[in-house]
């Protein structure tokens, strides 16, 4: 062993002279293209050229998801990446922002054709929805369904006398195990 001073050492145990510079890790390597000057770790999974991609596929109406798969990252990939930087999150509400508007624009355009009648009443279902949407046919789960006839064979006891009621309750039951399952009566055979 040799008395000879040693180099002062830093926390990581290199010599002051060894230590990693902003270029390189502490293996010794160059940084890798993408990666933050300055910063170690994993490099960004969307360099600028990436992120561009992003936003021209948002702008002619690819969803995130169909983006993320061209550039080869996840939707939250993109998601998270615009959290940390602001101007890439303002980029891509703008182009999403502006492909609903330009499309929209092109829906109002068709619709003041009397041709096109169908698009101004698309958009009246989509945007007022409570007034102008189509409702689903009225139908009853099977919870109302029981609660109804309980209701029903209540007000019949209550009001019918009773040789009558006996008669009208098993006429009721007959007909109850008629029903099928998908709640339509049995077709009588010809």
């Amino acid at each position: 062993m040799s008395n000879s001073p040693r180099p002062k050492s830093s926390d990581n145990g290199l010599p002051e002279n060894e230590r990693p510079t902003d270029a390189t890790h502490s293996s010794g390597a160059a940084a890798p293209t993408g990666s933050r000057p300055g910063r170690a770790g994993r490099p960004q999974a969307l360099d600028s050229e990436k992120r561009q991609q992003v936003i021209s596929l948002l702008t002619i109406g690819c969803s995130r998801r169909i983006a993320a798969r061209h550039v080869g990252c996840s939707p939250s990939t993109i998601t998270r990446t615009a959290a940390r930087d602001p101007n890439f999150a303002e980029k891509l509400s703008k182009a999403e922002t502006n492909l609903e508007r330009d499309l929209l624009d092109s829906i109002r355009t068709a619709a003041r054709n009397e041709r096109y009648w169908r698009a101004a009443a698309w958009l009246l279902e989509r945007k007022n929805s409570k007034d102008y949407a189509k409702r689903p046919d009225p139908s009853y789960s099977p919870e109302q369904v029981t609660q109804l006839l309980v209701a029903t064979l209540e007000s019949l006891r209550e009001e019918i006398p009773p040789p009558q009621r006996d008669r009208a309750i098993e006429k009721l039951g007959t007909l109850l195990l008629e029903v099928t399952p998908n709640n339509s009566p049995r077709q009588a055979p010809s």
